[in-house]
């Protein structure tokens, strides 16, 4: 996977998941989040069971998912059988060291990023120096995870064989959603790249 696909799932996907381990073993959360490949940023209440588990095990895994469209069998196959329905989808597995920032310019500036990706338009007052969001950033924990590794998987059926990769294409752009449509821009994309990858 291209690093400019990387970062644009990492800019699109609507949140993340956290495995941590902590002294009551392990938990996967959801959260909100931005960054690139080289840090992510969260944040959370300093006194949850989140941010006590990061503080005992600072190790974090994240799972981010881009998703496509939902494929029933039908798409698929004429024969009748439940197995060949699925979901396409694209992955980033990132494993990292996460710490708690405690600087109030480092806040600030970590929940910048995460307004600019879920409010771009802006309509808010700056969080650096503005005194009316000191009480709220004194109650907030704000995590940065340095990304050591990312793996990666591609599920848009890239290695189909042509029949089937044509049929799933056919039923996909009848019926014709936004994200159908954005599924086949996918799908199109990824068997390029098969197929160049196959003759090099």
């Amino acid at each position: 996977m291209h690093a400019e696909t990387i970062q644009r799932i990492l800019e699109t996907a609507p949140y993340a998941s956290l495995a941590l381990r902590g002294k009551e073993g392990v938990s996967v959360v959801p959260v909100s989040f931005a960054g690139d490949t080289e840090a992510i940023f969260f944040h959370g209440k300093k006194g949850g069971r989140k941010m006590e588990a990061i503080r005992q095990n600072p190790r974090i895994f994240v799972s981010i998912v881009e998703l496509g469209s939902l494929i029933p069998s039908y798409f698929s196959s004429e024969e009748g059988l439940a197995c060949p329905a699925t979901q396409f989808f694209a992955s980033l597995e990132i494993e990292g060291s996460a710490r708690e920032l405690h600087s109030s310019h480092e806040n600030a500036g970590a929940l910048e990023k995460l307004m600019r990706k879920y409010q771009p338009e802006g309509h808010y007052l700056p969080l650096d120096n503005e005194p009316r969001y000191a009480k709220a950033l004194e109650a907030t924990a704000v995590v940065e995870i340095a990304v050591e590794q990312i793996h990666t998987k591609v599920k848009y059926g890239q290695k189909l064989p042509a029949e089937r990769w044509e049929r799933i294409h056919r039923f996909l752009a009848k019926r014709g959603t936004a994200l159908d449509l954005e599924t086949l821009r996918r799908m199109e994309h990824y068997r390029k790249k098969e197929k160049h990858n196959g003759n090099s």
